[in-house]
């Protein structure tokens, strides 16, 4: 009985160790798009992290693929549209 719920458990991490790796995938592929978007404005960082309230710092970190929250994007994304 032990030994089926540990295989049970080893298959659940190897499913969520694959999912990390994609969803890491996904939010780098997702900050590549965000830096072509602003480089497309001509815009800094610094100025892109200006329209949003935010430090330049969380614009290179959302460039680099780092995970962050969908909402926040989608509110970047508006505002870079604006321009």
């Amino acid at each position: 009985m032990i030994l089926q719920h540990l295989q049970s458990i080893r298959e659940a991490e190897a499913l969520v160790s694959l999912i990390r790796a994609d969803l890491a995938d996904s939010w780098r592929n997702v900050g590549t798009m965000l830096r072509d978007i602003r480089n497309q404005k001509s815009l800094t960082q610094a100025q892109a992290a200006a329209l949003i309230g935010k430090s330049a710092a969380i614009v290179v970190r959302w460039e680099k693929g780092s995970i962050v929250s969908a909402d926040e994007i989608l509110e970047y994304i508006k505002k870079l549209d604006q321009i």
